[in-house]
């Protein structure tokens, strides 16, 4: 194991310069560990903001598809007995 390289300074106390190869070998790992979990933690940021981007397009195509398809096959009157009854089932879940 090679020691750091040791300095007399002129008032006698000792300094170490350098690292020892354990250390080196340490912090590269610890380095490379970082970059590593960075460039993960990006790639798994873009893959959420894609998957939300791809929910909020289906929400949108299934409010409006669901809209017009009821809409085309009740009355006003079923339309509006369908909305009731619908949200009297949100509040009885609550």
């Amino acid at each position: 194991m090679a020691q750091g390289e040791r300095i007399i300074k002129p008032d006698g106390s000792i300094i170490r310069r350098g690292r020892t190869l354990e250390e080196a070998r340490a912090l590269i790992e610890q380095s490379f560990g970082n970059y590593v979990g960075s460039e993960v933690m990006v790639a798994a940021r873009q893959k959420v903001a894609q998957l939300q981007q791809e929910i909020a397009r289906l929400e949108k195509e299934t409010t409006k598809d669901s809209a017009n398809s009821l809409e085309s096959r009740l009355t006003k009157d079923e339309l509006q007995e369908y909305t009731m009854l619908k949200e009297g089932v949100q509040v009885s879940f609550l």
